[in-house]
């Protein structure tokens, strides 16, 4: 006969787990994001251009004119805000509680 050993794994250990101490320091760069920065913005007048051909290219799909026009946007004026907020019928902010108390009455109804 043999013996068996068990072993006990806390669930921490089990996933990996996290160490004090451990991973790169809050506020402090990535090294390869840097480098990757330095050299994609060597092409940003071309990408630019890229795009802005892909928006006048009459041939080109309609979808693809609204990404390379989307793009061009973002860039140029920042993305738009998204309201997460939701609001009543009376056009008032709720608060997610409120949100769901309603939804989850209008279900049951």
């Amino acid at each position: 006969m043999s013996s068996v050993e068990i072993i006990s794994i806390s669930p921490l250990m089990a996933r990996g787990g996290k160490r004090a101490g451990a991973g790169r320091k809050p506020g402090v760069p990535n090294k390869a994001s840097r480098e990757l920065k330095e050299l994609a913005r060597e092409y940003t007048e071309e990408a630019v251009g890229a795009l802005v051909r892909v928006l006048r290219d009459k041939e080109a799909p309609a979808s693809a004119q609204v990404a390379a026009a989307t793009a061009i946007l973002d860039r140029g004026h920042g993305k738009p805000t998204q309201h997460k907020g939701a609001r009543d019928d009376r056009g008032q902010e709720m608060s997610d509680t409120e949100f769901f108390g309603r939804r989850n009455r209008r279900a049951i109804s």
